[in-house]
């Protein structure tokens, strides 16, 4: 008898950009800064850029604006706000492609697994270690808050104030997640897997394997 071997091969490849541009597209609703014509150069809030919209780059982006083009005019947004993608032209808002590289977290450069576990708080204690209110996730679904309270394990390094990524979560949700660090803590023992995050998303169960993604 004659047997059969398959073997898998994955093929990575790429799509060649036609011409090279880069498009700054919003990862939330982010204000559009419009370059003022008059001497004193300064800047006026005009509009807003969407999740998944995205504007032609004009210039090298700096590491708190990016530089485009609206309207014809020149323009500013904050570059934590907004990804940086290559595009044949600004007319790729809201494809799957843009909306995928933002749940993906594509902007982020720094990746770690934790276990992350939602959790019902115990007590009415809703601040967090600098007396600042704590949102849930459940506050930013329905848009009364801009991001969501997190609790990080101090062996991650990540200090407070910090945004976070987690791709899983974007996915499931299908919209970009905000997630801040409220506070660290110290496991009081050693344990082998791998560190953990803590959300109050009004669910007491943990979602194993969490991916995030440090900016």
């Amino acid at each position: 008898m004659t047997s059969l071997v398959i073997y898998m091969i994955t093929i990575g490849f790429c799509i060649l950009e036609i011409d090279s541009l880069k498009c700054a597209c919003g990862k939330i609703k982010t204000h559009v800064f419009i370059v003022n014509d008059d001497d004193n150069g300064g800047t006026t809030k005009h509009d807003f850029l969407d999740p998944g919209q995205c504007l032609e780059l004009a210039a090298e982006h700096r590491r708190f604006w990016v530089a485009v083009s609206y309207s014809g005019k020149n323009a500013f947004l904050q570059s934590h706000e907004v990804i940086i993608m290559d595009c044949q032209n600004d007319l790729i808002s809201f494809t799957p492609r843009v909306m995928n590289a933002i749940y993906n977290c594509s902007g982020g450069k720094n990746r770690k697994t934790v276990t992350g576990m939602s959790y019902l708080p115990l007590d009415d204690t809703y601040y967090d270690e600098h007396d600042m209110p704590l949102t849930t996730l459940q506050n930013f679904v329905d848009r009364s808050q801009k991001y969501v309270s997190v609790f990080i394990e101090e062996s991650l390094g990540v200090n407070y104030g910090s945004t976070i990524c987690i791709p899983e979560l974007n996915q499931m949700y299908q919209r970009l997640i905000i997630f801040r660090v409220a506070n660290t803590y110290r496991r009081k023992t050693k344990m082998k897997d791998s560190a953990s995050i803590l959300y109050d998303d009004g669910v007491n169960e943990i979602i194993h394997r969490l991916t995030l993604v440090l900016h």
